[in-house]
């Protein structure tokens, strides 16, 4: 039993010393506000479940950039898939050349992380590639994708409030 340990071990080391390809990772940490909220810090009441407009728009937003739609709308900007099936990268760690939409989905996901703390209400999102300024090429496509989102979901819900409020004034004056 302790020389297939031993064996093992060897092995990994031989892997991720003369094969495996590099990876290059890039991080970035934002907030999501809404600029006119009169939010109220609400830290005693959050441990009961009340949550701030900008804490349901970070868990929204974190929920986007995991996506399938976040994957797809980065393959648009990058050809992040065809990144990810380079024959020059190892066999092990890329992305199979005939790989299906759910195959390039589930890899998306384990090379761009997303993490929200609750208590800061930040958004930390960690992105993987095979060369040093390709993940900075990402994060900054997914910053870019991810402002669109969640400015036009801002826009769409005060729309919705302003045409419900519309409908308000319109019954009261019948």
């Amino acid at each position: 039993a302790f020389i297939l340990v031993i064996i093992a071990s060897l092995l990994v080391v031989l892997y991720y010393s003369v094969i495996a390809s590099p990876r290059y990772v890039s991080q970035m940490q934002f907030v999501v506000k809404q600029a006119s909220s009169g939010e109220i810090g609400l830290a005693g009441l959050a441990s009961f479940g009340a949550t701030t407009p900008s804490m349901r728009d970070a868990l929204i937003l974190k929920e986007y950039i995991g996506s399938r739609e976040m994957a797809h709308a980065l393959n648009e900007k990058l050809a992040i898939k065809s990144h990810f099936e380079n024959e020059q990268w190892d066999w092990f760690s890329r992305l199979s050349y005939n790989s299906t939409s759910e195959d390039f989905i589930v890899y998306f996901k384990d090379r761009v992380l997303v993490k929200h703390d609750e208590l800061s209400e930040i958004l930390s999102v960690e992105i993987q590639s095979y060369q040093e300024n390709y993940s900075l090429d990402m994060a900054e496509a997914l910053m870019e994708v991810s402002d669109n989102f969640i400015n036009n979901l801002g826009e769409s819900m005060a729309n919705q409030q302003l045409a419900y409020a519309q409908k308000d004034v319109d019954r009261a004056f019948k």
